[in-house]
């Protein structure tokens, strides 16, 4: 849940009848701040599985499947895309609802199958995946996270935050029980990854539910084509913050040994907790700063909001990783888990670079799209020449997500300073 969603609410009508405004005030709403409570604890809950799977595999097989759920983020990138795209078209369509961008995601799903047959032995080959079942089978997780992805959207923009949110926080209880009561038995990294495709598909047919399908639609004329472009668009800027977030989990894989692989996702953990815990200040402040009122008031706090939340993550990590370690991935870690508070420190500046990135594209400024693919091209290219360790891993990243929160806050530095 790297993206933020658009939290939108329809408005009195300007000018066109079918224009889609943003509420000034959506971002400070109880059915917001419900949507954003509701993201928060989906967040935590894939944090626990995490943990649980690390605890109950060990390194060598955790890092193994710690690559295949980054990758399994990437691969959401359409889902993610459909959400927003989706959210926009429903709310455009009034009291009926618009059902193209739901259709395109069955396309979406067969697109993504094919790519993960075709990819499958390049990622054997990179990622070490004792095989092609591995890959094949995280494309069919895939399939029902898409087509949720557009429902997730069908939700948002009819506004049923509420209902949003119960579906975040079960499609995350799902992946948390399944997998983890697969791992607990003993289960290999394919069984694994078939439990959490089991439990995209429940938490499909319960947002099925949720979304009342068997309402009206707005009937589709010949005319009216999928919206390829507007995925396209939505995908850029939201779909590089999961890339960037999970790359560095990648080229430690592709390049560390099994252990030492599992070790840095175990450290990784603590990137993600820094990264998670401030992403509900993006899924409150978006519709402000689309709205374009108040933008300097609302960036300013949220900065500060996010950086302070990342604060407390790196201080809690420097008392505490060392048991937090042990507890929840187990003690063969310990010796292994090095630069906790690095990790931390990534992750926070992950969350401020995704606040500012996002800050751009809701206020339509297109060149946060170049930014963040120049920064992934610039840090596969840096660790693949520098990846003698963990630790040099982690060096760039870290270095490459400071350049690129400092990039972002030239982007959008006229709304930062006040102008006399």
């Amino acid at each position: 849940m790297g993206g933020a969603p658009r939290a939108l609410r329809r408005v009195p009508p300007v000018g066109d009848p079918g224009e889609v405004r943003l509420d000034p005030q959506g971002g400070l709403t109880t059915p917001a701040l419900v949507l954003g409570a509701g993201t928060a604890a989906a967040n935590a809950l894939a944090y626990v599985t995490a943990a649980v799977l690390a605890r109950a595999t060990g390194p060598a097989v955790y890092g193994e499947l710690a690559a295949l759920v980054a990758l399994g983020i990437i691969g959401n990138v359409p889902a993610t895309a459909l959400q927003l795209v989706v959210a926009r078209r429903t709310a455009a369509a009034g009291t009926g609802r618009d059902l193209r961008g739901i259709r395109a995601a069955a396309v979406t799903t067969a697109g993504l199958l094919l790519i993960c047959v075709l990819l499958s032995p390049l990622l054997n080959a990179a990622l070490d995946l004792h095989g092609l079942t591995a890959p094949l089978v995280l494309g069919l997780t895939l399939v029902p996270q898409t087509l949720t992805g557009a429902l997730f959207g069908d939700l948002l923009g009819r506004s049923a935050y509420g209902r949003l949110a119960t579906a975040y926080v079960l499609a995350a209880a799902g992946r948390l029980v399944a997998a983890g009561t697969v791992a607990a038995l003993g289960g290999s990294v394919v069984q694994i990854l078939l439990a959490v495709a089991g439990a995209g598909v429940l938490t499909l047919f319960l947002t099925v539910l949720l979304c009342g399908l068997h309402r009206p639609v707005r009937s589709l004329t010949a005319a009216e084509a999928p919206p390829w472009r507007e995925l396209v668009g939505a995908g850029a800027v939201t779909g590089g913050v999961l890339v960037l977030t999970n790359l560095d989990l990648l080229m430690a894989r592709a390049f560390l040994e099994p252990s030492a692989a599992g070790a840095y996702a175990v450290g990784s953990l603590f990137a993600k907790a820094a990264f998670w815990a401030p992403n509900f200040v993006t899924v409150l402040v978006y519709p402000r700063l689309a709205s374009g009122t108040g933008v300097r008031r609302a960036l300013v706090r949220a900065m500060a909001l996010t950086v302070a939340i990342g604060g407390v993550i790196v201080l809690v990590t420097a008392l505490t990783a060392r048991p937090i370690i042990s507890a929840t991935s187990g003690s063969e870690y310990l010796d292994h888990a090095t630069y906790p508070v690095t990790f931390a420190v990534l992750g926070a500046l992950f969350a401020l670079a995704q606040l500012l990135l996002l800050s751009s594209v809701a206020m339509t400024d297109r060149r946060a799209e170049g930014l963040v693919w120049v920064a992934i091209a610039v840090e596969a290219v840096a660790m693949s020449l520098n990846h003698r360790s963990g630790a040099a891993i982690l060096a760039v990243a870290v270095s490459i997500n400071l350049l690129l929160v400092l990039a972002g806050l030239v982007l959008r530095r006229r709304d930062l300073v006040v102008t006399t």
